[in-house]
């Protein structure tokens, strides 16, 4: 989930210019529906590591993002690869013997997998369900190292095994789904603190908080495999989960 100091930055953003006092209804929102009771403390953190600047008007102290800011929130909005509309039974592997002296390169392909789906099924090899082998070759094109790289694509047969391989490759499964629980507890909350209160039914509280629900919605998915859905658990909480991000936009 984002912390204080992210769902800060994403309002910033999102208002255009956030008014520290006395703008009583941003406060508002603050304390009561995003539960941020430090929100003064990290507020005055966030300014001295340079993620948002100071100015002053007759009205108010006003916060706006710094460059510093801007870049970080890019990180939070990162495109996650969309989940196979019907998945086509095959799996894609990938492995590779980088030397080990370059240890940097190995790095950064183990990065670039995992951004593109990938789980670890061996130290070596990565594996996924998702048709992006052809993404994985144009990665690789000019990759130095491109020999000892190689890339397969087929069918595995379905049994118990290949399940247990599968919680052993994507061991995140378990937490990404508590946190589409949370994801989900957290929102229907703020709803109806939203609807309760009238004096937080303002335009630019309404679109920050749309804004924050796609980004933390958005920061879940980055972590979800997105695997078939034979493979994940009975309670897989994701569709719920996107639902109510519907609802909020729908709603405000």
């Amino acid at each position: 989930m984002l912390s204080q100091r992210d769902e800060l930055l994403i309002l910033i953003d999102s208002i255009g210019e956030f008014l520290f006092t006395p703008h009583r209804a941003i406060w508002k929102y603050l304390t009561e529906v995003l539960a941020i009771s430090s929100a003064r403390a990290t507020l005055s953190r966030i300014q001295k590591e340079g993620y948002i600047k100071r100015g002053n008007k007759k009205k108010g102290i006003t916060f706006l993002l710094s460059r510093k800011g801007k870049e970080l929130l890019e990180t939070l909005s990162l495109i996650v690869p969309e989940k196979e509309k019907r998945w086509d039974g095959k799996w894609r592997l990938v492995s590779f013997d980088i030397p080990e002296e370059e240890h940097k390169a190995r790095r950064e392909l183990r990065q670039e997998l995992k951004k593109l789906g990938f789980g670890r099924m061996h130290r070596s090899v990565w594996i996924s369900p998702h048709n992006v082998l052809e993404k994985v070759e144009k990665l690789l094109a000019f990759q130095k190292y491109r020999e000892y790289i190689w890339t397969f694509e087929g069918y595995l047969k379905e049994d118990k095994r290949l399940h247990e391989l599968i919680y052993k490759t994507w061991p995140q499964l378990d937490s990404v789904n508590k946190e589409y629980e949370e994801f989900i507890i957290k929102w229907e909350e703020r709803i109806r603190k939203i609807l309760k209160n009238k004096r937080l039914k303002k335009p630019a509280i309404n679109n920050a908080f749309k804004h924050l629900a796609r980004i933390e919605f958005r920061k879940i998915l980055y972590s979800d495999p997105k695997l078939p859905q034979r493979f994940l658990p009975e309670d897989w909480r994701e569709a719920e989960a996107r639902e109510l991000l519907t609802a909020v936009e729908r709603t405000f």
